[in-house]
């Protein structure tokens, strides 16, 4: 392919795409849509081995996707409808709003092990057709043969909602793959070779597209070697003639047209089989002079014999017999008319057949005498003068108009007719009258012997209908149509017989002059033949080319890493590295020594840690920390969402699994900041980064957190939160709603109902506010769950006045007597409703007021 000069995306990749192998157009395509890889590399691997399967008509390149073609919006919405995956109760669902439906952009999900969460992942993973997809279960407690996994999965795409009945199908839309970032990114960004990848999902493509090309180059190379090893060997004493050194040199050349040519004119024919024969026979020929004499014999011998049976053949012709068939209708028409006019003339006469043959005999021996007797004159003489030449009596009127009337049949033009045809027929029957074949017969007996004769056995029987039609010449009679096959086919074998010994004695005459010439002819023939029979030798020579052809042009890489490259340098390259760095300062690991370094290998772009400015080499796996190597992988998932073209959500599976509390903090605090781009979900068991994520999003719309419960498993819901994740102003709405439904069931007349929603909820707010304390009023400077002190925070304590001690001391009163003994005889009843509700509204008053105060410290 030229080296690509173009200046977009698209532009470089219609270009690529025109002027490409069919399979590679197809696995474009079917990648692209988010095809499977492995069944479309098994179906390019089928189309290049089958040369088929290719579309008759090829689409145009679909719009991509790139920095000069604007991407879209994806966001996720919910999980609902659940059935029969993993141990996930039926009737849960997981949604990513908040409570006005709008779409969270940062969605936090806290759950203690077996809660669901991973679950909820894995179907996500699935259904997004992240890398590193784990199989999505089935409940494997419930019976088999129950209703098959489903959930429903509702997202938006360009602010449109969609919904998709999920069963291990991925999305349908067209957008990138959403990865997941989980413990498993960090062996994928950083793996044992110190090497991550990060491709856009078009350069994704060409990297798989590469992989296809590889695993057809094996293929192929595997059948090329059956091939090879299957191929008929050549025999040795025919290694060097003429007909092996063309094929041997075509294969040299690998000129596959030159190979074909030879194939089709590699025919073997009868005269290749006769020329063989008579080579075989010269060569093994002990006095070629004598057997040249002997055959020189035979042949005159069977040109004599072919000779006769050609004259027959032209005698008998069907031209020849109609002439003679003509004639003979000629000659017996003209003779019917004669006896019909002498019928005519003489019916009346008193003695038989005059005007017949006898009868005109006598009538010319009459003419002859009457020249003597009478010395000339005309005849017949009829005057009444006249005596008869018979009976020498005077003739009467009667006897001379009679002999007037004789004289002038006999002379009419009908007999002179006869006598034409007659001479016509015999001219034209006169050398088919003379063909004897008993001769023949004779003839055939003395050529036979040195013959190899295969044609029909000649006797008389083979020329009866030859004889036949003599007879029916000579008889004036018409003769049934007969089949000339069998005659034809004697001289044809006798003249191919001919022609056999012809060219033995043409071999033999060859053999006398130059016996070495004839034995390498001999030697080509042979070696023909064996091509001719063993037609798969040169087949076989093809195909190993045409796979040779194949493997040198459709599966050469380095066509991908040129394109690769061309598009690194509009996807990748400087901006992607400068994005990775930036994050890695964010999440506090820029005094790491490190850097990005980029090769290219197979059409992929592949990202590596180095370590600067060190004595020896050494790879980032053996010098960085389990966490250190999560956060590095974090800056490069980071850093591939920030140049992708989709703006769609950042999930996170427990992300700060191996890291400290700093890098939990700025990781935290990095996440918060992204949702302001796009939406941002996190799955996490980490209570002290569910409580980071909540404070970092105080002041910002659209976050929200949810707890998993283990019983059932997957419910979702904020009461299922720990106390230590409730951010104090969330809380008390929450409990003011509380209240509204104990007044209604009080309002009902249902007091009991109303008193067991009250005490609950005089527990809940004693805890929310011992809580409060140390995340509120202390801004989690110390925590109890927390090893370490956050000391940047101590600047807000400076913010704490007495009355906010002393309403702190008045609400733990109030509502700490529940959790202490009370005397039977003396109990403590419940703070009234109203006293509730307006501690309530002081505790939102007081955190509005707290929350400004913290503000003018930064």
């Amino acid at each position: 392919m030229e080296k690509l000069v173009k200046s977009t995306v698209q532009e470089i990749v219609n270009y690529w795409y025109n002027n490409s192998f069919e399979w590679a157009r197809y696995a474009f395509l079917s990648l692209h849509a988010n095809g499977n890889f492995n069944e479309v590399a098994k179906n390019c691997v089928d189309m290049v081995r089958k040369n088929e399967g290719f579309p008759a008509e090829w689409p145009e390149l679909p719009t991509l996707v790139s920095p000069t073609i604007k991407g879209g919006t994806m966001c996720l919405k919910s999980i609902s409808e659940i059935s029969n995956i993993g141990a996930i109760s039926d009737d849960s669902k997981l949604m990513f709003t908040q409570k006005n439906n709008e779409i969270a952009r940062e969605m936090v999900i806290y759950g203690q092990n077996g809660s669901g969460k991973s679950t909820y992942v894995n179907l996500l993973k699935s259904f997004l057709n992240s890398e590193n997809s784990r199989p999505v279960l089935t409940n494997v407690f419930l019976p088999q043969g129950s209703q098959k996994k489903s959930a429903k999965v509702t997202y938006l795409i360009n602010n449109k909602e969609y919904s998709s009945q999920w069963n291990d199908e991925k999305l349908k839309y067209n957008i990138p793959r959403v990865n997941i970032f989980d413990e498993f990114s960090v062996s994928e960004y950083a793996d044992t070779d110190s090497e991550f990848e990060f491709q856009p999902s078009l350069l994704k493509i060409f990297s798989q597209i590469s992989q296809i090309a590889d695993q057809i180059r094996e293929v192929l190379s595997v059948e090329k070697d059956d091939i090879v090893t299957n191929r008929p060997s050549i025999p040795v004493d025919l290694d060097d003639t003429s007909v092996v050194s063309s094929i041997k040199e075509a294969n040299s050349e690998n000129s596959i047209d030159d190979l074909k040519k030879i194939a089709d004119s590699m025919q073997w024919l009868e005269s290749d089989t006769e020329q063989l024969q008579a080579y075989n026979q010269a060569v093994n020929t002990k006095n070629v002079v004598q057997e040249i004499q002997n055959k020189q014999n035979q042949l005159k011998t069977v040109k004599t014999f072919v000779s006769k049976i050609d004259q027959i053949l032209d005698t008998f012709s069907t031209q020849n017999l109609d002439q003679i068939k003509m004639d003979i209708d000629n000659l017996v028409a003209s003779k019917r008319s004669v006896e019909q006019l002498a019928n005519k003339d003489f019916s009346n006469q008193k003695l038989k057949d005059v005007g017949g043959q006898s009868w005109r005999l006598m009538w010319e021996a009459a003419r002859k005498y009457a020249e003597k007797a009478y010395e000339g004159g005309t005849f017949p003489v009829s005057s009444r003068f006249n005596r008869c030449l018979l009976c020498q009596q005077p003739l009467s009127d009667e006897a001379q108009s009679r002999l007037i009337s004789f004289e002038e049949f006999v002379s009419c033009e009908l007999e002179s007719k006869v006598d034409e045809s007659t001479q016509k027929l015999l001219f034209d029957s006169k050398e088919l009258k003379q063909l004897r074949f008993d001769d023949l017969v004779t003839l055939f007996e003395q050529v036979k012997p040195f013959l190899n004769y295969t044609g029909p056995t000649v006797n008389l029987d083979v020329f009866e209908p030859y004889s036949n039609i003599q007879h029916s010449i000579e008889n004036l009679e018409c003769w049934k149509k007969f089949d000339v096959t069998e005659l034809t086919s004697v001289e044809q074998a006798i003249r191919q017989a001919g022609n056999t010994i012809f060219l033995n004695i043409k071999s033999l005459k060859e053999t006398r002059e130059n016996m070495n010439a004839v034995q390498i002819k001999l030697r080509n023939l042979e070696a023909k033949k064996w091509v001719v029979e063993h037609p798969e030798y040169i087949q076989s020579i093809i195909s190993e080319l045409s796979i040779n052809s194949t493997i040198r042009t459709a599966t050469n890489t380095k066509v991908f890493s040129d394109l690769q490259h061309s598009l690194s340098d509009i996807l990748l390259t400087k901006r992607y590295i400068q994005t990775f760095n930036d994050y890695l300062h964010e999440l506090g690991a820029e005094n790491l020594s490190v850097a990005i370094k980029t090769r290219g290998s197979k059409g992929r772009t592949k990202f590596r840690v180095v370590l600067n400015d060190t004595s020896q080499s050494a790879k980032i796996n053996q010098i960085l920390s389990d966490g250190q190597q999560a956060i590095v992988a974090l800056a490069a998932f980071l850093a591939e969402l920030e140049i992708s073209d989709w703006n769609y959500p950042a999930i996170f599976d427990d992300p700060v699994t191996s890291l400290d509390q700093e890098f939990e903090l700025k990781v935290a605090y990095v996440l918060t900041e992204l949702s302001r781009k796009r939406q941002v979900i996190i799955f996490t068991h980490r209570l002290s980064l569910a409580y980071e994520l909540q404070m970092k999003a105080k002041d910002m719309t659209g976050f929200e957190i949810t707890g998993m419960r283990q019983e059932p498993v997957g419910y979702c819901s904020t009461e299922s939160l720990p106390y230590q994740a409730q951010r104090m102003d969330k809380a008390v709405r929450k409990y003011l709603q509380e209240l509204k439904t104990a007044k209604k069931r009080m309002s009902e007349n249902k007091p009991e109902e109303h008193d067991a929603i009250v005490e609950g909820l005089v527990k809940k707010i004693r805890t929310l506010v011992e809580n409060s304390v140390e995340t509120t009023l202390l801004n989690g400077v110390v925590r109890r769950f927390n090893r370490e002190v956050q000391t940047k925070r101590l600047r807000y304590i400076a913010v704490i006045s007495d009355d906010d001690i002393t309403l702190f001391k008045k609400w733990m009163t109030t509502y700490s007597f529940q959790d202490h003994s009370q005397p039977s005889e003396a109990p403590v009843n419940l703070p009234s409703d109203e006293v509730i509700n307006d501690d309530l509204s002081e505790m939102l008053d007081w955190y509005d007021d707290f929350t400004k105060r913290q503000k003018s410290v930064d």
